[in-house]
């Protein structure tokens, strides 16, 4: 069965929001979260993404964000596989940290913003953890209510500008404690969408456009420095051929990151193959790396041996 199309475009907003795996703590201490967040302050500079609201709970968390551009697929592996891979440095671990696929829907900003944000916010409360939304240290609301700076991914004057004061934003987020959250939040439509059935419709070309045109081009390119940061500590030939191979970068280019000439990296990639080929350790080992570099890109892993089609 197909994934869900990921609908991207400037300006688009979107109720986003990632699981443990096996439903597993995704924040084990404060100085998790504090990583997560300067993960998500480098990631959003990055990408050029604004945060309206966010919670971070402990096995998963929510954002209502905004992409300036079409890039809401390249903004979430970038984010969760840093901090993927620092969790695990930390912590001495491997393996997966989130489960599955990261979850996003199109919201309709003119008649769910602030009944998302407040949902958001109300997270900790409807899970039991505090009696109080504005005394969880771990969601945007705080940052709400404080005079002080915002960090420069929080955009939350979008939603405090259609109210007369913070006070009156917080009297609203309380308001929903006891209220049903909205059907449109719980269950969106077409699994896609926060929004009436009207918003749907007037995307129901774009969508069949999607379907028509869509190829796998989310995977085609690995971020260099992440590259750089698995392989920081290996040996120059694995470093070349991984850039070579899995990262699809250029024998030149590969040269110039080096300070080697194209010659010899030629006859670095072709010597690692032929290693690669005849050494079950040095397979595991590049099979290893290649699940690392899987956490950013959601893709399955190309052949390790038969790359006679490369060129």
């Amino acid at each position: 069965m197909p994934r869900p199309l990921r609908i991207e475009f400037s300006g688009a907003f979107y109720h986003v929001f990632s699981r443990g795996n096996d439903k597993r703590d995704i924040f084990l201490s404060d100085e998790d979260r504090e990583l997560f967040l300067a993960a998500l302050s480098e990631t959003c500079r990055r990408f050029d993404v604004l945060i309206h609201s966010y919670c971070l709970m402990s096995n998963h968390f929510h954002f209502l964000l905004e992409t300036k551009k079409p890039n809401l697929s390249k903004f979430m592996k970038y984010l969760l596989g840093i901090y993927t891979l620092r969790f695990n440095r930390t912590h001495k671990r491997v393996g997966h940290l989130f489960q599955g696929r990261y979850k996003a829907y199109l919201v309709d900003q003119d008649s769910y913003l602030l009944e998302l944000s407040r949902y958001i916010h109300l997270n900790p409360v409807k899970a039991g953890m505090t009696d109080l939304p504005e005394s969880y240290p771990w969601s945007s609301l705080k940052l709400y209510l404080s005079q002080a700076k915002e960090p420069h991914y929080l955009f939350k004057s979008l939603i405090l500008g259609q109210f007369k004061s913070k006070e009156a934003y917080l009297q609203f987020v309380k308001d929903g404690i006891d209220r049903e959250i909205p059907l449109e939040i719980k269950k969106p439509l077409g699994g896609m969408f926060v929004a009436s059935k009207d918003f749907v419709d007037t995307f129901r070309s774009k969508l069949e456009e999607e379907k028509s045109d869509f190829k796998r081009r989310e995977c085609l390119e690995i971020p260099l420095d992440i590259l750089q940061e698995i392989l920081e500590f290996e040996q120059t030939d694995l470093y070349a051929y991984i850039l070579w191979e899995i990262g699809r970068r250029s024998q030149r280019e590969i040269a110039h990151l080096t300070s080697r000439t194209q010659s010899a990296v030629s006859h670095n990639i072709t010597r690692f193959k032929t290693r690669l080929n005849q050494d079950g350790k040095l397979k595991s080992k590049v099979r290893d790396i290649v699940s690392k570099i899987s956490y950013f890109m959601d893709w399955s892993s190309p052949a390790l041996v038969d790359t006679s089609k490369r060129v």
